[in-house]
């Protein structure tokens, strides 16, 4: 996991599930 992305996301789902699952969350 990126430290950049982990300021904001610690470690969140998006990182690993593919963008399907973010347009989902988004």
């Amino acid at each position: 996991v990126v430290p950049e992305r982990d300021q904001h996301r610690p470690a969140t789902p998006y990182e690993r599930i593919p963008v399907t699952l973010v347009e989902e969350k988004a």
